[in-house]
This record gives structure tokens, C-alpha cells and sequence, in this order.
């Protein structure tokens, strides 16, 4: 569990889209149940839970949660729903509302290793240990004091993508424009998340009301 943030005080925005992954599909019953079965390196199919609504294909996630405790998985995924099919093999145009399905998922840029350490099964099975997909844009950060070092993980996170991308977040106003568009923060919120980055080290402000990111160790 080193390697995982519990997120205790994250709030849920109304009817987010999420998936639950119970365990990878073995190689016999995919070959019975579909003529597409093949394992590439971005790519697999995964038993999924009962879907809490229509997801169409090609639907995609950014954050991985581990376990009922929706432990993060801290890195940066694109995950994309590519195919699915119910349990006679039926090919079907999104997965339903109220199923359980087994989905063909790629992952960029590349499969987690908490994906790959899923049990194999031949059929749908509990597994305390699963995954939820979910999105940044529908979580909300509920910053609180008692959680603020563990919530401004996920923002930090969030900000090293950013500072790595074409459009790297440089100014103290881009770091506040980013924390309001992913997790919906005021002003006063992101600068109490900007002082608990410059604490704990992993930000610098600079001149002109730059700011530096010091990646993790």
C-alpha cells in the first residue's frame, strides 16, 4: 500500500462515471466467447461490474482507485473502452446499465501493473482488491485540514502532467486556473494547496511570480 494515496476526503459530484474492474479474463473462456482475443501490450479484457450506467464505447478514464476504499493509484492513465461483450459473447455498442460485461480496455501510455496483478478468472467473481475507473473532472475535492497533505497529492499529480506538457502551468495564475478546472477549488483553496506544495517541497516560487515544480523523488 506505499505506493497508493487514500483519499479520505474526496466528495463525489452527482452520478459520476465509473467502472469496476474484478479481474482480468482468462485466455480459455475469451477464446470461446470471442474471435477478436489478443493481448497486446497497451491492452486487455477485464471482467466488469455491474455498470451503474450506459458507458458507450470509446468512453474514456484518467484515474485509477484500488479496493471499497478508492485507494488512488498515483500516476497518469488514459484508459478508453474499446469493445464489449456480454457473457454469451455478444458484441454490444456500449455497456449497459445494470450489467456485468467483459470489456476490452486500452491503457496509455501503458498498461499499471495494478491491472496486470488482477486474479485471472473464468467468470465474475468478488475481489476486494479491484479497480474503479473514474475521471478528474468528476471528483471534488473537499479540502479539509486533518486531509490537506493527502488531498493535494492528487493535485500534485495532476500539475506534474501539466508541467511536462506543450502547455506547462508556469505562473502562480495557471496553477490556480488548473486546481479550478480539474477539481473545481476557489482561489483561497488552490493557495492553500500552492503553501502545502512550497512546505513540503515540491514547489518553488520564483520571480515574477513563477513557480518551479520539483518532481518526486
Amino acid at each position: 500500500m506505499s505506493n497508493l494515496y487514500q483519499f479520505k476526503g474526496i466528495s463525489r459530484m452527482k452520478q459520476p462515471m465509473e467502472l469496476t474492474i474484478l479481474g482480468r479474463a482468462g485466455k480459455k473462456v475469451m477464446q470461446k466467447l470471442s474471435k477478436r482475443y489478443f493481448i497486446s501490450r497497451k491492452k486487455r479484457w477485464l471482467f466488469l461490474d455491474f455498470a451503474e450506467m450506459n458507458v458507450p464505447l470509446h468512453s474514456q478514464f484518467d484515474v485509477l482507485l484500488k479496493g471499497d476504499n478508492k485507494a488512488l493509484i498515483p500516476s497518469f492513465y488514459r484508459v478508453t473502452v474499446l469493445e464489449c461483450i456480454d457473457q454469451f459473447g455478444n458484441q454490444l455498442t456500449a455497456i449497459p446499465e445494470g450489467y456485468k460485461t467483459i470489456c476490452r480496455l486500452e491503457f496509455h501510455p501503458r498498461v499499471p501493473a495494478a491491472i496486470n496483478e488482477l486474479p485471472s478468472f473464468d467468470t465474475w467473481k468478488s475481489n476486494p482488491s479491484h479497480i474503479t475507473l473514474a475521471n478528474l473532472s468528476d471528483l471534488q475535492l473537499a479540502i479539509a485540514d486533518p486531509f490537506v497533505n493527502d488531498l493535494s497529492s492528487l493535485a500534485y499529480f495532476s500539475v506534474l502532467e501539466q508541467m511536462t506538457a506543450k502547455n506547462p502551468v508556469r505562473s502562480v495564475s495557471d496553477f490556480y486556473s488548473l486546481l479550478e478546472k480539474k477539481f473545481k477549488m476557489d482561489k483561497n483553496q488552490a493557495d492553500r494547496v500552492l503553501g502545502v506544495f512550497m512546505q513540503m517541497g515540491k514547489i518553488k516560487r520564483t520571480i515574477d511570480n513563477n513557480i518551479e515544480l520539483v518532481p518526486a523523488v
